[in-house]
């Protein structure tokens, strides 16, 4: 045998070697593999665990999401065309702007943006006022109950006074598709 030319020092020195390369070996292309699949195998079903529990809570709420559901479905539910919804918005806006005194100069609609879930309505509305009168309709605007938005808003001096200014609004409204459960 090769070890029987070697003197024992030496054999205790090739047979540590041997072992420590072997436990090395095994540790490295047996032991961390099976340790590092059961710590992914343990994420996954923590994973899997939280998305059923959570999947669970909203199943026990079905019947609340439902009539919540309802009940802004109907603020964001489109009219029967485009054409209507576009009418019946400029008609919010004309009647809050009527309300706070505010001198509509130009206003426009631009095209809708139809996105995968959702369409969204937009005008540009150039419009003259005092400041206090500008921010109180865009207050109303946005806490009115049709969900209409000021995207941009830009402010210059206007040439009817110092105390007027001239502001271009965006406005949009998104619309959704209404959903059957």
């Amino acid at each position: 045998m090769i070890l029987s030319k070697f003197s024992s020092r030496e054999k205790i020195l090739v047979i540590s070697t041997v072992a420590v390369t072997i436990v090395t070996l095994t540790y490295g292309f047996i032991i961390e593999p099976i340790v590092g699949a059961y710590s992914r195998l343990n994420r996954q079903i923590l994973s899997s665990t939280l998305k059923l529990e959570k999947g669970y809570r909203l199943l026990k709420r079905a019947e609340e999401i439902k009539t919540e559901y309802a009940k802004y479905a109907q603020l964001v539910k489109p009219s029967q065309s485009d054409e209507e919804e576009i009418a019946s918005m400029l008609k919010v806006i004309e009647v809050l702007a009527r309300g706070n005194n505010i001198y509509i100069r130009n206003i426009r609609p631009e095209p809708t943006k139809e996105n995968e879930f959702y369409k969204e309505f937009m005008f540009e509305l150039t419009a003259e006022a005092g400041i206090e009168r500008l921010g109180k309709f865009i207050y109303d605007l946005q806490s009115s109950g049709n969900l209409l938005r000021v995207k941009r808003l830009t402010l210059s001096a206007s040439s009817k006074g110092a105390d007027s200014l001239k502001a271009v609004l965006e406005i949009s409204k998104s619309a959704l598709p209404l959903i059957d459960f």
